[in-house]
């Protein structure tokens, strides 16, 4: 054996140190997020068990000794969900249609279309999704939550309320001014049946909403013949014919017949 071999000592640099160090603080700290974050939740959700039963027990006690102490007590329970927005206290009502009501009244109030899934008829929760949809069409303008109602003929309903409603709207009434001037934007766009309005709207949603309308009205009124005479408004307009009149030049052949025919439909002689 050398005995001037000396044994080597190990050296663990600083830096090595420092990453490990630091990636166990790291760890612990995700740790100390996540439980906090579990707590917060615990602590949310027993605070919500307690005003809850709190409830249930003020509409005890308000409904005791009522002559219809059952219907009393599904009644506050309903106000108290909806002023809430709970629907947890929705299940604690035993009459199913009150139940229902009660699911119905918090997807209204909070536009929310899962509460309607909660409701026991699928018709009725068809319904429930459909009343979610019209109001949020009517407050955003937005004609696709009308096409995403399911009955058809609260669909157009809904689209014939919507037009009426931007119709009839002022940016007095408007409570955001940005709503104000995209819906103010909307009704113009729809009055000239320009489409280049609509790209002024500043919220996308009711951009694109604005364009399909007025696509579909132009699409519309190009395809509509008032007289029946083979020439659409927009084509008796182009010739100069009358819309009204199948044969505008009284002899005897409709407007639409002539121009296939190569023949002028305002007088005699052939289409210039």
């Amino acid at each position: 054996m050398d005995f001037n071999d000396s044994p080597q000592r190990f050296v663990l640099h600083w830096k090595s140190v420092a990453l490990v160090a630091g990636g166990v603080i790291v760890l612990l700290v995700g740790v100390v997020i996540v439980v906090r974050f579990i707590q917060g939740r615990n602590e949310d959700s027993d605070l919500v068990d307690a005003i809850n039963r709190q409830v249930v027990a003020q509409v005890r006690d308000e409904c005791e000794g009522v002559e219809d102490e059952t219907g009393c007590r599904d009644a506050r329970m309903s106000d108290a969900a909806r002023a809430q927005g709970a629907g947890e206290l929705c299940e604690m009502i035993d009459a199913q249609e009150a139940q229902d009501n009660c699911y119905w009244g918090l997807a209204r109030d909070l536009d929310g279309k899962e509460f309607c899934q909660r409701i026991s008829g699928v018709q009725e929760q068809a319904r429930c999704r459909d009343d979610v949809h019209q109001h949020l069409a009517l407050l955003s303008g937005d004609v696709q939550e009308c096409e995403a109602i399911e009955d058809e003929a609260r669909r157009a309903g809904c689209k014939k309320l919507l037009g009426e409603s931007l119709n009839v709207y002022t940016c007095d009434e408007a409570e955001d001014p940005v709503v104000c001037a995209d819906l103010a934007l909307w009704k113009s766009a729809h009055e000239e049946l320009d489409p280049r309005v609509c790209d002024q709207i500043t919220d996308e949603r009711r951009r694109d909403s604005c364009l399909e309308g007025v696509r579909t009205m132009i699409s519309e009124q190009t395809a509509e013949d008032s007289d029946s005479d083979g020439l659409s408004d927009s084509e008796e307009e182009t010739y100069g014919t009358d819309s009204e009149n199948p044969d505008t030049d009284g002899d005897g052949y409709f407007d639409g017949d002539e121009v296939a025919a190569g023949y002028d439909p305002n007088g005699p002689g052939v289409l210039q």
